[in-house]
């Protein structure tokens, strides 16, 4: 499997985890509502980086 079959396989993986997630919460009929943070937490990946001051919409 080279580097790119392998990227492909990791991001279906966490597609499912996403998704599990999801209907898991869709059954017990609570609202989905997550950050991307919190996403990122529930499947244990690093967060995204926090922009910085001159990355703020509209500044710039």
């Amino acid at each position: 499997m080279d580097a790119d079959e392998q990227r492909r396989f990791g991001e279906s993986i966490d597609d499912a985890e996403a998704a599990s997630v999801a209907r898991a919460r869709a059954a017990r009929g609570g609202r989905i509502e997550v950050t991307v943070e919190e996403l990122a937490e529930a499947l244990s990946r690093p967060r995204p980086p926090e922009p910085s001051a001159g990355d703020a919409p509209g500044e710039g």
